[in-house]
Parts: structure tokens; C-alpha cells; sequence
């Protein structure tokens, strides 16, 4: 048994399989800690990669295989029309930031319609 926080690596240089068990063992924590452990665990399930058909995918993995081939033709519009490119890219993030800011601006509406509501 070895402890995996400190950087290592494994070789296999024989013509057989090795088959390797990894596991968590989790140890007494104050509840910081136990909170970071399951959100890492969590992370760790999202980011999974299969490594034969029948091993499950993470979401995040998922997520990133449906991207990929937008990102290969993006890849390419860069290299043929730059122009367009970047203008593309700044409407993306763009749109992307304030889809991201309009839970809050609803938020702070609701807010402010609560508090003209409890003057009248």
C-alpha cells in the first residue's frame, strides 16, 4: 500500500495484464474536511473517462465529448477566418456571462419589488 498524495507513477513491463484497486479510506476529519472529501469525490465521479464500452462516463466527460467536435471546428474556422472566429468566441462568452448574471439580476428584482410591496 502506498499513499497516492505524493507524485508517482506505475510501469507495467510485463506481457500480462495488472490490475490495480484503488481505494478511499476515509479518515477521521474535522467536518471542513469531510465536506472537501465528498465534494472531491464528487468531482472525481463527474470527471470519469471509460476505459472499456461498459465502463460509465462522469457527466463532466460527457459533457466534454459532446463539446469536442464543435471545439475541432472551431479550431479550424480559427485558422481560416480569424475575423469571424474572435467575433463568434466574444458573442458566446458574452451571451454565456449574462445567462450567467440573470439568476442574480431576477434575484435583486424580486428583492426590490418586495421591499416597494412592504412600503405601500
Amino acid at each position: 500500500m502506498f499513499d497516492e498524495t505524493y507524485p508517482h507513477y506505475a510501469r507495467n513491463d510485463t506481457d500480462t495484464l495488472r490490475l490495480i484497486l484503488m481505494c478511499d479510506v476515509e479518515r477521521p476529519m474535522n467536518p471542513l474536511g469531510r465536506a472537501f472529501n465528498r465534494l472531491y469525490s464528487q468531482l472525481a465521479r463527474a470527471l470519469a473517462v471509460p476505459n472499456t464500452g461498459e465502463d460509465r462516463r462522469g457527466a463532466l466527460t460527457a459533457v466534454f465529448a459532446a463539446v469536442a467536435p464543435l471545439r475541432r471546428r472551431a479550431v479550424v474556422l480559427k485558422a481560416r477566418h480569424r475575423g469571424l472566429y474572435v467575433l463568434l468566441k466574444y458573442s458566446l462568452n458574452a451571451m454565456l456571462l449574462l445567462l450567467a448574471f440573470l439568476p442574480v439580476f431576477a434575484v435583486l428584482q424580486w428583492i426590490e419589488r418586495a421591499d416597494l410591496a412592504a412600503v405601500y
